[in-house]
């Protein structure tokens, strides 16, 4: 990747795989947490792992370099909401207590 800041931030991310995009060529298909995916990767070794069948979701991105460091960042649970945990009593905070 020509850049890993924002790296870490779904923001960050999306622009990384935005530019990755352009670049990237088949590179066969693997498994990834039991899931089969088509391999795409980019000039820059950017690797996109996406589902093999159905909607092409992004299953895995990583990329990087010894210089910058390297990452990988996994998706699940496409089309799912997740959980709403409140925060112990403990935490929560009231403004208007002073």
């Amino acid at each position: 990747m020509t850049s890993l800041v924002g790296a870490g931030s779904l923001a960050g991310e999306i622009q990384l795989l935005v530019q990755a995009l352009p670049g990237l060529s088949r590179a066969g298909t693997a498994t990834v947490d039991g899931q089969r995916v088509l391999v795409l990767r980019g000039p820059d070794h950017a690797v996109l792992d996406v589902t093999a069948a159905g909607k092409p979701y992004p299953v895995r991105f990583s990329g990087g370099d010894a210089a910058q460091g390297t990452f990988i960042s996994t998706y699940s649970r496409w089309n799912t909401v997740p959980p709403v945990i409140p925060p112990p009593a403990a935490d929560i905070v009231d403004p208007a207590s002073g």
